[in-house]
Order: C-alpha cells, then structure tokens, then sequence
C-alpha cells in the first residue's frame, strides 16, 4: 500500500513539473494558444463558427454526462427501486433477502468446509506459460472467449482481465470486479519448483507444478485455478485457488489452505463488485474451502421459485442447499419441493426400497443402475460404481444391497486397486448404515464404512497375491436407514481389469 501510494506521488509530481515547464516555455517563447484559437474563430464565416459551436457544445455534453450509476459505464446492478424493499423471509431459515442484496445483483449463498477438490490441470487446459515459466507477481492477461460468455449486470462479457495475484475484472470497460484471493501471491518459475514445500526429494515429474490454468469445461463453465501459488511469496505457505464461473452468472470460489500452518489468513481480499456495490471480506478461516455465490433478478424479488420445483428460492439457497436453477437437484427423479414435503432430504439419491431389492434380484437390472463411463487419465483407469442414493430399511436387516464383480489381471505388486469418491483422484467416502466388504478370488476378506481420513482406500493385497477376480459389496448393518451420500468408483494404475459382462 506504501509502494502504491509513493508511485502515486511521484507521478503526480512528474506531471505537475511537466506542465510548470510547458507553461514557462510558452511565456518565454511569447506563445498565447488562447488567443490564437480566439483569432481561428473570428477569422472563420458565419458556416464555419456554427460549426464550431456546434461540435464544442456536443464535446461538452457527452463529456460531462454521468456513466450510470456506480461507474461502470454500462454495467448496472439488478433494475428495480429497492429503497423501500422490504426484505424476503422465511420460517425455514433467518437468512433474508434484501434491498442491498438486489442492488448489488448477487448473493453469498453457501460456505464449504472440510471439502476436497483436485486444482490439477486437467487436459485441454490452458497454461499460462510466461507465468510458468518466468514466475509472476504481479502482472495481468487478457483472455477472450469466441464461444462463451457469462451473464454479469446488463451485460454478456466474453473477455476477462486475469491477475497473477488472485483477482479477475471483466474487460476495461466494465466495472465488475472478483476477488477469489487477492494477496500477495507469487507463482513460481518451473526452474524452481522443487524448492515450494511438499516437492523436497521429488522426482522432476512428480513436482507439483505453481501456475495459472483456464478452461472452458465441458459443461459450459469457465474454470480458472491458481494452483500452488505461494502466500507472502513464501515457500512453505503453498496455497490453490479456483473461481469457477457459468454464463448465467452464478461463481464458486474454491480453496486448498491446508499447508498454511495459521487457522484464519488476515492478508487477504474475498469477495465480488457489482455497479459500485460489493460482498467482501478481508479474512477468512483456514479451513474454509468453498463460497458459492447466486446471481439475483427482478422476478426472484417476489420471492419467486426459478425452477418451478415447488421452493422458493430463499430456502433454495439457504434453507436446503439445493440448485435454485434445478428442479431436481440430486436427479433421482423426485423433484426437490417434493423430496422435502415427504421429509427427505432432497440433496440425496432416493430409491424406495422395492426399486433396491428388484435391481439387487436382477443381474440385467443391477448391471444397468451400476456400470458407468470409463474414466482414464494417464496410466489410471476408474470404473463408476455407484451414485450416492439414501433409502429407508428394515431396522436389523443386513441385507446385501449390491455386489459386483471384476475380473483382474495382476501380475506385480505395484498394481493396485482403489475405492475412492473421485474418478480421477483420491477423494475420501463413508457410509451411514452400510458397510463396504471385499472378497478376492470368492474369500470374504473383511469390511469399513468410511476411509482413511481425508483419502481414497486401497484394496489390501499381499505384494506377492496375484488374483483373478476381486468382489466389492455393500451391505445394510441393521441400523434401519442407509445413505451413501457420495459416488463411489474402483480405480487401478494401469488397465489391468476389466469389468464383467
């Protein structure tokens, strides 16, 4: 801030000296540009002094109008007179929403802790080289979109201003400004890399790499991800941070901040501005690993239900948690208005219990509810197993609910199997009524309900167990209700098993 302001300073001082010196050469030269354009007009017919005035009284006009309100010169917050707006309520939450809020066009929705996301790059996406390969501190890019925009105020902006220090402003004439994480960030040089804590001792291409990556995702959302940048340009305080952004205006910031060794970072700025009028925070806890922000209309104002399933949009956002945008938020085909009248939760798969046991009975059945695409990335491979779903059961049942099969190829002790909630990564899973049991080669070997902390599990083999067939299960534990709350998926370095059938 000093830096900044002390800049400020000297330009103000070169400028002022700059003009000092214009002035006095003038003077000493005898140079009168006032007069001189006083002559010009007189000299000119009666045409040419309409002409004039004509052009110098429009200058003045377009010069001294006011851009709309809040300055951003095109960009206006949620259209509407909010002064006087009394402020939407609901029995199932406190939350509220009110003039402030529709001013400014968005609203902080959702904060996630104890979450786990992966900032790799995935292919496809778009490195910023220099950055990579030079470092930064900071320096800014343009990036332009020929087939995405996103919906921000009044206008569809298609070209973002990106900050090496954590920031994102829509392009020079727009006022909306985000803040995923602006501080004092530092990307790392590729040259240097193993010298950021966690990469000591670490092969050259295992080195986690400190960059800026962007990607339009196959599902229409622009992601941009400052992985394993460092806070205080410190080598041990490591941090990744993701904005994602979709066209209709609605963004999630994403944190990893576990290798900071503080429990709240204060150096530090979070949040968004719209038309002059922001959300921000100058601090925010360690543990934190989420903010989900929702873009506001006129229409929602009267309360409205966006996607007609049944909830206003007020405990969409902060009664419930479900996607005001989506009338079935965990797709299992009970909408979400519906799921809560019946008391269920509707961020959950529900399946009744007559549907489980027929797809159970039936192999036809069960191969269909259970195979899914095939995820490969590198020398991983990952098989969907299952989504999550929640059921009602039998209090002391110990049902199996569902089992399958694959057939492997094992042939050295590096290979190995997986479970995991991410296809692509190690995500930790748990089980609420269910346990997970493995069998090799037909012989049951034993069972959990949740793994490691914080990581996928692996399937316990001996370096020197070769199998054909490993079985996976899940069986109900006579606890009454039971809910897998997230997906599960086998995975294997090298393709070594194939799926049955």
């Amino acid at each position: 801030m000093i830096s900044r302001l002390w800049t400020a300073f000297l330009l103000t001082l070169a400028c002022a000296s700059a003009i000092a010196w214009l002035v006095a050469l003038m003077r000493e030269k005898g140079l009168r540009p006032a007069r001189r354009v006083r002559a010009v007009f007189r000299d000119q017919p009666v045409a040419g002094r309409v002409f004039l005035a004509v052009f110098a009284f429009v200058f003045w006009v377009v010069a001294s109008s006011k851009p709309p309100a809040g300055g951003n010169r095109g960009v206006t917050p949620v259209a509407g007179d909010w002064e006087d707006f009394t402020p939407i309520t609901s029995t199932n939450t406190t939350r509220t929403l009110d003039g402030d809020d529709f001013r400014r066009g968005f609203v902080l929705a959702r904060v996630g802790t104890g979450e786990a996301f992966t900032f790799a790059a995935p292919d496809g996406a778009n490195v910023c080289a220099d950055w990579r390969a030079f470092g930064a501190a900071e320096d800014w890019m343009y990036v332009a979109f020929t087939n995405w925009t996103v919906q921000v105020g009044t206008n569809a902006v298609d070209r973002l201003r990106i900050h090496s220090d954590g920031w994102v402003k829509a392009t020079a004439s727009h006022m909306p400004r985000f803040w995923p994480f602006r501080a004092s960030l530092g990307i790392v040089p590729q040259a240097n890399w193993p010298l950021v804590a966690g990469n000591e001792n670490t092969a050259p291409e295992d080195l986690a790499p400190s960059q800026f990556w962007h990607l339009v995702t196959p599902s229409n959302t622009l992601q941009l991800t400052w992985q394993n940048v460092l806070l205080d340009r410190l080598t041990n305080n490591p941090v990744s941070v993701q904005m994602e952004v979709w066209p209709s205006g609605r963004f999630t910031y994403r944190y990893d901040l576990s290798r900071l060794d503080v429990e709240e970072v204060t150096n530090v700025l979070v949040g968004a501005c719209l038309g002059g009028l922001e959300w921000t925070t100058n601090s925010i806890p360690a543990n934190l690993t989420s903010l989900a922000f929702y873009p506001l209309s006129p229409e929602d104002a009267a309360n409205g239900d966006r996607d007609g399933d049944g909830l206003s949009l007020l405990d969409e956002l902060f009664a419930f948690g479900t996607d005001p945008d989506l009338r079935d938020s965990s797709g299992d085909g009970i909408s979400d208005g519906e799921a809560v009248s019946l008391g269920l939760d509707p961020l959950l798969r529900h399946v009744p219990d007559a549907d489980i046991l027929a797809r159970v009975a039936s192999s036809a059945t069960n191969e269909a509810f259970l195979a899914g695409n095939v995820v490969s990335t590198n020398v991983l491979a990952a098989w969907a197993l299952l989504d999550g779903f929640a059921a009602d059961w039998p209090s002391g049942a110990t049902n199996v609910l569902w089992e399958r099969s694959f057939d492997v190829e094992r042939t050295s002790a590096w290979q190995q199997y997986f479970v995991s909630a991410s296809p692509s990564n190690a995500a930790p899973w748990c089980l609420d009524g269910l346990l997970l049991e493995w069998a090799v080669d037909g012989e049951t070997r034993g069972s959990l309900a949740v793994s490691p902390a914080g990581d996928s599990w692996r399937v316990p083999l001996a370096p020197d167990e070769f199998p054909t067939n490993i079985t996976l299960r899940l069986r109900a534990t006579g606890a009454g209700g039971v809910r897998c709350p997230t997906p599960l998926h086998l995975a294997a370095y090298a393709p070594d098993f194939r799926v049955d059938g």
